[in-house]
């Protein structure tokens, strides 16, 4: 009786790894050439996959956090999804997906600096929230010459047509995301002013200014807002409906359902452009966003240049550029959980730059 003996799978492994000194162990991504490479228990959660091809994301090693190796190992849990994306966490972790968005910049940016095209699939999950509804996960395979390679610099060719693409994608995925994971409570309905106002800037079109330097909506553009928020009634009016449902089902108190009727879309719309702080507040936040994601972009073609010399020094700037986004990602998210977005943005960003001709 002969005996099957089944190859070892692929591997494609994407690992940010630090050195005591913070520097990084390059490369982030490799296919492995063998399972050796790997540590005992990572490679039996490779083999238990049962695929003949498997993409591995291990979570950031910090030595100045977990200077025990071993331990670390031994605290890794891992997911796997249907694609045969293989994904570990650590056990203890406060924010796991915010560790998986860091991991995601630090990945496209090096992949972008070396030329890197080991496969690679981003996938960017929805806040949690109990009452409004979340989008379903979103899942994009970057192509082989693609991810963050296509990023020009601030005085490159195409960079207004490319980031004005990278723009409206993002004010789509904010808007989608944001009201989930404002609204956790049915208690949050009740300052109809900070609800409705979310609820409103949430039906608008994303847009872009005409110039370089104005990718977002410009807050005090009359004539900017006025566009966004041209065909809002109707994009509004599902939202309302939505929320009515919620409201109803809950026996909120009449008062504050009356507040949320879906006939009342247009209504709403005008008062919350007489009431212009919340809005503005919105739009200002959103627009900083965006620029810290577009400067994290721009310096690509730069960190190419230099990655030979110095790639120590460059990782560091790459952690810097990626502590701007998630200081804008805090101050947008107003201490609610904002993790599972820093993905999302990256996300489509990488969709935006590939799709631009």
């Amino acid at each position: 009786m002969s005996v099957q003996v089944l190859a070892a799978p692929q591997v494609h492994l994407h690992w940010v790894r630090e050195t005591p000194s913070r520097a990084l162990i390059l490369p982030v991504s490799t296919t492995l050439p063998s399972l050796d490479a790997l540590p005992q228990c990572v490679r039996t959660a490779v083999l238990a996959t049962g695929l003949a091809s498997v993409e591995l994301h291990l979570p950031p090693f910090r030595p100045i956090e977990s200077p025990s190796f071993d331990a670390w190992l031994e605290a890794l849990v891992f997911r796997q999804d249907a694609a045969g994306r293989l994904v570990a966490s650590r056990t203890g972790d406060p924010d796991p997906l915010a560790t998986l968005a860091f991991h995601h910049a630090v990945v496209l940016v090096f992949r972008a600096v070396t030329g890197d095209e080991t496969p690679l699939t981003l996938v960017a999950e929805s806040p949690r929230s109990p009452l409004l509804r979340r989008a379903l996960p979103v899942r994009h395979v970057c192509a082989p010459r693609g991810g963050l390679l296509a990023a020009p610099s601030e005085r490159g060719h195409a960079y207004q047509r490319r980031y004005s693409a990278v723009s409206l994608a993002v004010q789509a995925a904010i808007r989608d995301c944001l009201p989930p994971a404002h609204i956790t409570s049915v208690s949050q309905f009740e300052d109809r002013e900070k609800a409705l106002a979310l609820l409103v800037w949430s039906s608008a079109l994303p847009i872009v200014g005409a110039h370089v330097d104005a990718l977002g909506v410009d807050v005090l553009n009359a004539d900017s807002v006025d566009r966004a928020f041209a065909g809002a009634q109707k994009r509004l009016t599902s939202r309302l409906a939505e929320v009515s449902e919620i409201l109803d089902r809950l026996q909120v108190r009449p008062l504050i359902r009356g507040s949320y009727e879906p006939g009342k879309a247009r209504t709403i719309v005008q008062y919350c452009q007489r009431r212009k702080r919340y809005l503005h507040l919105l739009f200002s936040n959103e627009f900083r966003l965006i620029a810290a994601l577009v400067g994290l972009c721009s310096r690509l073609p730069g960190w190419r240049t230099r990655q030979a010399a110095n790639p120590a020094r460059i990782y560091r700037e790459v952690r810097e550029e990626w502590e701007k986004v998630e200081i804008h990602l805090r101050n947008f998210y107003q201490r609610r959980p904002h993790a599972a977005f820093g993905s999302r943005l990256l996300l489509e960003a990488v969709r935006a730059l590939e799709a631009v001709d």
